[in-house]
């Protein structure tokens, strides 16, 4: 059997949209008492982003279920759309990703 080493570097397109008269400095000050110092709109933004991509979740533990693509994801559980929130939109299409793989 033959072995290979490889790298796989891949890139995601994603838009996080923030309602900034909801995630203010008081929501920001609740979120930090219990989960990460986070301080502003792109922080949250990031973290919104690697929750959806890496770890593949529709509800964020702190946030809730953001919508997608500006409607209710129709594919989360109904424990996650309990969590629903309208001032947090994902537009992520997870098929629209550059990937480059090297032999090391």
């Amino acid at each position: 059997m033959k072995k290979f080493n490889l790298e796989v570097v891949r890139e995601d397109k994603i838009k996080v949209e923030l309602d900034p008269e909801y995630f203010n400095e008081k929501w920001f000050e609740d979120f930090r008492n219990y989960f990460y110092d986070l301080y502003t709109l792109e922080e949250l933004s990031e973290h919104i982003a690697y929750n959806v991509v890496e770890n593949g979740l529709y509800f964020i533990e702190g946030i809730g279920t953001p919508l997608r693509d500006g409607a209710t994801p129709t594919w989360a559980s109904k424990e996650d759309l309990k969590h629903l929130i309208i001032q947090a939109n994902v537009i992520y299409n997870r098929y629209d990703t550059d990937c480059a793989t090297n032999i090391i």
